[in-house]
């Protein structure tokens, strides 16, 4: 297995070999397969691959065991899956140029991979995600970016850094005030929990950056200090930007369901309410933390929204109803 910081006996080729170069286009993609760990699929993916004239494509849910590479019909796929259970899983999936061009590569968890590519004037690496879905707790969506920071600050600062993959985030059409972040051809009515977490780190990781910029260049004790407390500052801010945004999207669907059920629109209330219900069905991991306001005040509207739909339905429609 190759490792991050291991080189690959290509790379002292001539720079007409690299795969990120302005004399030809490189194609780059990035699929949620869904799942590998069935018959065909691989060759799917393999045609898909040679279809689009990919030279690197980045690949969810790969949904096998362990972690390693493996040549196919002169593809080269790396990928990192859970050890024991078919879930998860990332990969690359790397053409002739790029796997010329291969430096190292690094399996740093099944959600998270990265690869190191020589170019024409810098090292480029590439990052493969997939985030957790809208429905897991809060603390692994947490652990998830994390990670993903964590691993970023660990590349090269000269690198080019490119984040590819699933982050399971939605983002409705209003761009006011994030146009330089989000692009023009959302396709979601709404921005999701993901969508606002994203947006959150996307906004603050420019600030983070010039943080642990002057953290590595300090020299002086008390600097190097100082500029570890803005770094952490800045850490926290962004943790404290995706509880504040829930508790904001919490706010505002429940306006959403009271004017529902004001108008009897039974179909928006019903949406809304498994909206709702969605973000905390899977939620197993016990409260660690000792405000407990948001996550109780949630239940409380739910139990209240609940006994709103009940006096408005009409009785035919009261089938499922106890009592």
């Amino acid at each position: 297995m190759k490792m991050f910081d291991q080189t690959h006996c290509g790379v002292q080729r001539l720079m007409t070999d690299t795969t990120f170069t302005a004399k030809r286009i490189t194609r780059m993609g990035t699929w949620n397969i869904r799942t590998l760990h069935q018959s065909s699929r691989l060759n799917q993916l393999l045609k898909e691959f040679e279809q689009h004239r990919f030279d690197l494509l980045g690949i969810s849910e790969v949904r096998w065991t362990g972690s390693g590479e493996m040549t196919s019909d002169g593809k080269k796929i790396l990928y990192y899956c859970n050890d024991k259970k078919h879930i998860r899983g990332v990969g690359l999936v790397l053409g002739k140029q790029a796997i010329r061009a291969l430096v190292g590569w690094k399996p740093v968890c099944d959600r998270i991979i990265t690869a190191r590519f020589a170019s024409a004037h810098v090292r480029t690496t590439v990052i493969q995600v997939y985030a957790p879905t809208e429905e897991t707790n809060d603390i692994e969506k947490e652990e998830f970016y994390d990670v993903l920071q964590a691993v970023i600050d660990e590349i090269p600062r000269h690198d080019l850094k490119i984040v590819i993959g699933d982050m399971n985030a939605q983002f409705s059409s209003d761009r006011q005030g994030f146009k330089d972040i989000i692009g023009p051809f959302t396709s979601s009515k709404r921005l999701s929990d993901n969508g606002e977490r994203l947006l959150s780190y996307c906004t603050l990781v420019p600030k983070k950056k010039k943080a642990k910029k002057k953290q590595d260049q300090a020299q002086e004790v008390e600097d190097k200090e100082t500029a570890s407390r803005a770094y952490a500052d800045l850490d926290r801010a962004v943790k404290q930007t995706c509880r504040r945004d829930k508790k904001d999207w919490l706010e505002k669907k429940c306006k959403e369901a009271q004017m529902a059920a004001d108008r009897n629109d039974t179909r928006t209330l019903y949406r809304i309410i498994k909206d709702l219900s969605g973000a905390w069905r899977s939620s197993s991991v016990p409260i660690k933390d000792k405000n407990v306001q948001g996550k109780v005040s949630s239940t409380v509207l739910l139990r209240r929204l609940q006994a709103a739909v009940d006096k408005r339905l009409r009785e035919e429609q009261a089938g499922f109803r106890k009592g």
